[in-house]
């Protein structure tokens, strides 16, 4: 089984899309023999159009045949309304964890706004996926998401499994998760985004094992095929392989590979 744990529908602002259709995804998930997505909508990440990026989720959960799963928003800065909606829509089956952006809400990753939803996440047994990254110049708001803000969180909540999008982001941060995966039971890394490194999957699976690795792109922003093909050419065995490629979100995120409900 394949799962891409981090892909993105809808538009934003911030990047051109030309079509970011549940037909194009599927048609993309079908040339690569993706099984399960699992979706964090760009209206609620980006836009703040909370409403409309559920209700997109719902079409295409069901247009997919359920092969589209999603990750429910929280925005700090908009707290109460993100969590009402996360209670409306409280449907294991469909939505399988919580996507955070410290980055794009600019506030920090460790914050007391976000206890609340830590503490959401493990009265319901969801994952926490994040973007996180490392600390840029160019780009200066990557300093709400270096990896070690999310230590405090990460040591009060050990039941719920936090994953650093991007695996960190760049070098230095890279190493950093990578650490914190290998330290902390409940830190996990995906690999989207362009975080592209020919040694990046056997340094990470050699620093933290590779039940801690998730397959993951950032589609429609990246192409799938880059991620896998790293893991495809990265010289790990079969077990390994595949784990990374969809056994390791499937224990995660409670994925069975009969309709993606719980497993």
């Amino acid at each position: 089984m394949i799962i891409d744990s981090h892909v993105h529908l809808g538009y934003t602002h911030e990047f051109w899309f030309y079509d970011t259709s549940v037909r194009r995804l599927t048609a993309e998930m079908d040339r690569l023999q993706i099984d399960y997505v699992i979706n964090a909508h760009s209206e609620a990440l980006m836009q703040e159009n909370f409403t409309q990026a559920y209700t997109e989720c719902l079409q295409a959960y069901a247009q997919s045949g359920g092969r589209i799963l999603s990750y429910h928003v929280y925005n700090p800065n908009r707290g109460r309304v993100c969590l009402d909606l996360m209670e409306k829509y409280d449907d294991p089956v469909i939505f399988k964890g919580i996507k955070i952006h410290p980055s794009q809400h600019g506030v920090y990753a460790d914050s007391p706004a976000y206890n609340a939803v830590w503490q959401y996440a493990n009265d319901r047994g969801l994952p926490i996926l994040s973007h996180t990254w490392a600390l840029s110049a160019y780009n200066p708001v990557q300093r709400f998401s270096v990896p070690e803000r999310f230590v405090p969180y990460i040591e009060q909540y050990p039941a719920v499994p936090f994953i650093c999008g991007h695996a960190g982001g760049r070098y230095e941060s890279i190493i950093t998760a990578a650490d914190m995966a290998a330290k902390y039971p409940n830190v996990y890394l995906d690999i989207a985004g362009d975080v592209y490194a020919c040694n990046l999957i056997p340094y990470l699976a050699g620093r933290c094992q590779a039940d801690k690795i998730l397959f993951a792109s950032d589609l429609f922003w990246c192409n799938p095929a880059a991620p896998m093909g790293m893991i495809l050419t990265s010289g790990l065995d079969e077990s390994q392989t595949s784990l990374i490629l969809g056994g390791n979100a499937a224990r995660i995120f409670r994925i069975n590979s009969g309709n993606g409900g719980q497993a």
